[in-house]
């Protein structure tokens, strides 16, 4: 891609990359508390302030533009430390010891398995809970592409999955079908899903909540 990008245009080209080579490339990715942390081949260091696996890329993208602008990697160390997350986009919080994750402002296939991703490397001393709605604005192939994330569910060793919605079901029902231990419950109406959460969350667990924007997956969370 870069020197296919280089011949088209007649501009520097910064690469980044977490795997591949690249100008900017990430040479440890770790866990801390309240976030993450990760090295450049260079040996910058830089701390992301949510555990989002997904956001080291955002953060190499925001990276590679600085270098090309002369911005230093303390300058842009210290900025991206200082970055909180937006509203709805997997803020994390604390609620009378339970962790709840809120990804509500939309969701598509690579959220969805990047979420799940991030609720499996998270340390918890309780179960999982996902609460997911409809992907929406997938055409013909939505049923296959809900199922399709229920395989990434069961691999996240999700424990309980509360579905809203046409489609969201598929996924709990092919993840129970790929980790039998998993429980799969579908809802007509979010305040059933309300009553489920009080009812049976502890102390210890953590609970993902994540669909489109037109399914209104925030009155869970709020």
């Amino acid at each position: 891609m870069k020197p296919l990008a280089r011949k088209r245009f007649a501009r520097k080209v910064v690469g980044y990359a977490v795997e591949h080579k690249a100008d900017i490339k990430v040479d440890t990715v770790a866990a801390q508390r309240g976030g993450l942390a990760f090295t450049l081949t260079n040996k910058a260091g830089f701390f992301l302030r949510t555990p989002v696996w997904g956001n080291v890329y955002n953060a190499l993208a925001a990276i590679a533009c600085g270098r090309l602008f002369g911005i230093a990697f303390a300058d842009m160390a210290r900025a991206i430390k200082r970055t909180k997350p937006a509203k709805g986009r997997q803020c994390f919080y604390a609620i009378k010891g339970v962790t709840v994750v809120d990804d509500t402002y939309n969701s598509n296939p690579v959220s969805f398995r990047n979420a799940l991703r991030t609720l499996s490397l998270m340390e918890r001393k309780g179960r999982s809970f996902v609460v997911a709605g409809d992907m929406l604005e997938l055409g013909e192939g939505a049923e296959g592409i809900h199922s399709a994330v229920g395989e990434s569910a069961a691999q996240a060793g999700v424990d309980r999955m509360l579905t809203f919605g046409r489609w969201a079901g598929r996924i709990g029902v092919r993840a129970r079908e790929l980790r039998p231990s998993l429980e799969a419950h579908h809802f007509s109406k979010q305040e059933d899903i309300l009553k489920i959460l009080r009812r049976d969350v502890r102390p210890g667990d953590v609970v993902l909540v994540k669909g489109s924007r037109g399914m209104r997956m925030e009155h869970i969370v709020n």
